[in-house]
């Protein structure tokens, strides 16, 4: 079965000299709900602001799906237990997704970890938010060698009930060799990828 997400309110948003305000978040969730579209990837809750949004857009869209992306950070965790105890998750209607950098530079360089480490702060996030499954997004997958790739895709799925890995790429486009290659090599290795 092949379902479609929209990612325009979160993804969407990062564009150059795009800054969504939650009328225009709004009107774009209302949009996609009534195109037939049966999956909405929100923004990330970052403050208390969001939380008391996205509750009245789940609540109004009963027919949509909606996955909500975050960073394990202290500063996010209090949002989303708060978000997950005013929301009713009946029938799988929200999915709670990880971001996992994949590359070095973005884990040493930007986010001042290693891959052990930021695995560990998942871990404790999931726990923290007491979840029974969830979604993990590959981050820039294709940099780093199918073997590696393969290798922590083994670690989270241990360490977190994940109901799907998504081999998220925006170099893929300029390597689409080695994006073929890691993501062949997953799949004859029995790993579940989804692009």
């Amino acid at each position: 079965m092949i379902f479609y997400e929209d990612v325009s309110v979160r993804d969407g948003a990062q564009q150059i000299g795009i800054t969504n305000t939650y009328d225009s978040i709004k009107e774009i969730s209302n949009i996609i709900a009534s195109s037939g579209i049966q999956r909405i990837e929100y923004k990330i809750i970052a403050s208390e602001t969001d939380v008391v949004h996205f509750i009245e857009t789940y609540q109004k869209h009963t027919a949509i799906k909606f996955s909500l992306l975050t960073l394990p950070t202290e500063a996010t965790k209090s949002h989303y237990k708060k978000m997950l105890q005013s929301v009713n998750q009946e029938h799988g209607r929200l999915n709670i997704k990880f971001l996992f950098p994949v590359s070095q530079e973005h884990l040493v360089h930007k986010l001042k970890t290693n891959e052990d480490q930021f695995l560990k702060q998942v871990k404790e996030f999931y726990e923290a938010l007491d979840l029974v499954k969830c979604s993990v997004i590959l981050e820039d997958a294709s940099s780093v060698p199918t073997e590696d790739l393969i290798s922590l895709c083994t670690k989270i799925t241990e360490a977190l009930n994940v109901s799907s890995l998504v081999y998220a790429d925006t170099k893929g486009i300029l390597i689409p060799s080695e994006v073929e290659a890691n993501i062949k090599g997953g799949l004859n290795n029995e790993m579940q990828l989804s692009d």
